[in-house]
């Protein structure tokens, strides 16, 4: 599994440990249920992020819901030789084990009922830390929520998709003694104290021409210029537009000029 999944997130998840005690490292799989990171899996394509070509997410409204296709994955018999296949048996099987969660708010919906039995099977409710910066309610588990938001960026480094696994590995890295939801939360309040204010920029909105005309001008000076440097560039000139949307509408130029 280790070489299957790949991304700056990934890489980080791969390398959280600590000298002070063991860390295992367990994947929610969207495709295989819970799985362990040196578990050997064949490729597969499910997510269950939103606006993704592998999304479990339908139009339909009789469509599957995210925690239902979680019960449905976890319960699946067809992985013969793996461990636990939910977390909830991971946490029956190690009741005194402190559980780090680290998932987008997308994965917390789908796992939170399996998280809530989890936290049931602990030996204490504060053995269950759940590290989600994009976060601020989790129903029962919003208790367990470590104290995190985009300012620890400037803490932790790296882009902000990765925020939450790089906040993961520095609580993992720094802690002394096995972690525990009252200290954490304690380090993380010193730690975002100190933080400075997230940047507020002052940028215009631009229609999809105004963006395309900009891409365009660029692209017929130089044929190689990058996406990622574009928009860097248009919003240093003082305007917005979204990542994605952005890379939609440069394609889009790339292909007319191309073609």
């Amino acid at each position: 599994m280790r070489d299957l999944y790949s991304g700056d997130h990934w890489a980080v998840a791969r390398e959280i440990r600590s000298s002070r005690f063991t860390v295992n490292t367990y994947v929610c799989s969207a495709g295989y249920g819970l799985i362990g990171i040196d578990d050997f899996i064949v490729p597969y394509a499910a997510t269950f992020s939103r606006k993704h070509p592998d999304s479990i997410w339908s139009q339909d409204e009789n469509a599957i819901t995210s925690c239902e296709w979680w019960k449905k994955i976890c319960g699946w018999k067809g992985l013969p030789g793996f461990g636990s296949r939910s977390i909830t048996e991971l946490a029956a099987e190690q009741p005194k084990t402190p559980m780090m969660v680290v998932a987008s708010e997308n994965y917390l919906k789908a796992i939170k009922e399996d998280l809530e039995k989890a936290r049931d099977s602990l030996a204490s409710t504060d053995l269950m830390m759940i590290v989600s910066t994009g976060t601020r309610q989790l129903g029962e588990l919003s208790e367990n929520l470590i104290p995190c938001d985009a300012r620890l960026q400037s803490a932790v480094g790296g882009i902000r998709r990765s925020l939450n696994v790089r906040v993961a590995r520095k609580l993992i890295s720094d802690a002394r003694s096995l972690p525990t939801l009252e200290s954490l939360s304690s380090k993380m309040k010193r730690l975002l104290a100190s933080q400075p204010d997230l940047p507020v920029y002052d940028r215009q909105s631009a229609t999809d021409e105004e963006v395309r005309s900009f891409i365009l001008s660029y692209i017929r000076v130089n044929k190689n210029a990058a996406h990622t440097h574009l928009l860097r560039t248009f919003r240093s000139d003082g305007f917005a537009c979204e990542q994605k949307r952005f890379s939609k509408l440069f394609q889009e130029v790339k292909e007319r000029v191309n073609g």
